[in-house]
């Protein structure tokens, strides 16, 4: 790997493994569940994505095109949940009530089924989920359009979790940091092995 590909490679790496870190670190210091906007980890996973395809492209073709395919398919399904948010150390009852009390703030009046909110002056649909053994919902407006109301539901929806005191789920953020220490551990390994090969010893 030339050191036009490494030190990318490295560099995004390790701002993944930052990020990954300091999305769990932030809910285990402030023990409050938070809400992560989809693209700020889109941002983020797109460079990794790119290089990785890149790195391998002139080793083994197969590899980097099946590689290839992964990475659109993530970043598919990753730009599906460009306008919503993840929220972080919810649990099915929290991620509710603070739902409900945000509609109630913003005056939005709505009716809901499985997976999905119809807010009704809006005609709109929100999707809506959680995954209680991580801890980890997530929102987002269905139609386009609706920007600014998505962002005045989560400004709302990050009020009712600072004065709420229900307890947070913490699995996801704990996998979160151990991950992201494992990819850091790995940067500064591939980086350390890098430089003993250059010099010899």
């Amino acid at each position: 790997m030339n050191d036009r590909v490494f030190y990318p490679y490295v560099l995004c790496m390790a701002i993944l493994s930052l990020y990954l870190v300091w999305i769990g670190a932030r809910g285990l210091l402030r023990p409050r569940p938070f809400l992560v906007p989809t693209r700020q980890t889109i941002i983020v996973l797109i460079p990794v994505l790119l290089i990785g395809v890149i790195i391998w492209l002139p080793v083994l073709p197969i590899v980097a095109l099946f590689g290839l395919v992964i990475a659109v398919f993530i970043l598919y399904s990753l730009l599906d949940q460009f306008r919503g948010c993840a929220v972080m150390g919810v649990t099915s009852e929290s991620f509710r009530a603070a739902l409900h009390s945000a509609f109630d703030r913003l005056n939005l009046p709505f009716q809901e089924t499985m997976g999905r909110i119809h807010l009704t002056s809006l005609n709109a649909d929100l999707a809506v989920g959680v995954e209680d053994t991580m801890g980890v919902g997530f929102l987002r407006m269905k139609q386009k359009g609706h920007e600014a109301t998505a962002h005045d539901i989560a400004s709302a929806m990050t009020t009712y979790f600072a004065s709420d005191s229900a307890p947070m789920v913490k699995t996801g953020l704990i996998v979160n940091i151990s991950f992201g220490i494992l990819l850091l551990a790995l940067v500064v390994y591939q980086i350390a092995t890098r430089s003993s090969f250059l010099t010899g010893s």
